[in-house]
């Protein structure tokens, strides 16, 4: 998927730039996801909370928007209030996704836990599995 990977750049540069400039991509990006097939595409995702909640998405276009939902949150609130009324069962998931929430993120494209076990939500260090 050539735009996850593009949305994977966005995140490592959109520290440095101006929300007006990325937004734009941003935005792009999205309308790209939503518009994937996703029967061509297997993937699963979750986010825990540092409250200890968890939220879980069963397919690779949700997946790549709750990976992308911080940076989503972060430089278009508004795109993210779109994404949460258009498709209902990311709300929570995008609501857990912001970064003063997320403890753990959880990508994999087999069905199961890449270790095969469930991760811990209390683990002490936040890491995002591509």
């Amino acid at each position: 998927m050539d735009d996850f990977e593009f949305g994977k750049m966005l995140q490592h540069v959109a520290g440095g730039l101006p929300h007006e400039s990325v937004q734009p991509a941003l935005r792009l990006l999205v309308k790209n996801l939503l518009a994937t097939d996703t029967s061509k595409y297997r993937f699963e995702g979750s986010v825990y909370t540092v409250d200890g909640k968890t939220a879980k998405v069963d397919n690779a276009i949700d997946a790549a928007i709750l990976f992308m939902g911080g940076l989503i949150h972060r430089i278009d609130p508004e795109l993210t209030h779109q994404l949460e009324s258009m498709r209902p069962e990311l709300q929570t998931a995008l609501e857990y996704a912001q970064d003063d929430r997320r403890r753990l993120s959880f990508f994999n494209g087999t069905g199961r836990p890449i270790n095969s076990r469930t991760p811990d939500p209390k683990a002490e260090s936040d890491h995002s599995v591509a």
